[in-house]
């Protein structure tokens, strides 16, 4: 009863144990070489309306804690920074040019430089924490 994706995924894992095997002299064929599988397309990345991005902002959670997620999941929409890279914001990289703030920092998982300009929501939610981000674990951001 498990998917076809997470199928596919499994297989090709076993593959590429397979091929180390017979490169490490274990084994000497492959028998997943001849099975040919194909993988589902990829689903298309459907992006929040401002309407239900105006219901998130304004609805109030009984707990403290997912009203925190809620105003770190707004943070990443209004920055387009991914959770590691929220998790590692610093203050010290906020810039003001033009009268714009800007956040300049080095994206964690591709080493590349980012200049974020920052919204009105955004700089309403780094004030309410004191442009000190919470830090919670990602197992926590997630639930």
């Amino acid at each position: 009863k498990i998917s076809k994706e997470h199928t596919s995924k499994i297989l090709s894992l076993m593959k590429q144990t397979l091929s180390y095997c017979v490169t490490q002299g274990v084994i000497k064929h492959n028998v997943l070489n001849e099975l040919e599988y194909k993988r589902n397309k990829p689903k298309p990345i459907v992006a929040l309306t401002e309407l239900e991005l105006e219901k998130l902002e304004s609805f109030e959670f009984k707990k403290h804690s997912h009203n925190l997620v809620r105003d770190l999941y707004l943070l990443c929409c209004y920055t387009g920074l991914c959770y590691i890279d929220l998790m590692n914001f610093d203050k010290e990289k906020l810039k003001e040019i033009d009268s714009i703030k800007i956040y300049d920092c080095k994206r964690q998982k591709s080493g590349t430089e980012a200049i974020i300009p920052l919204n009105k929501k955004a700089i309403l939610l780094f004030t309410k924490y004191n442009f000190e981000i919470p830090k919670i674990c990602n197992q926590t951001f997630n639930k």
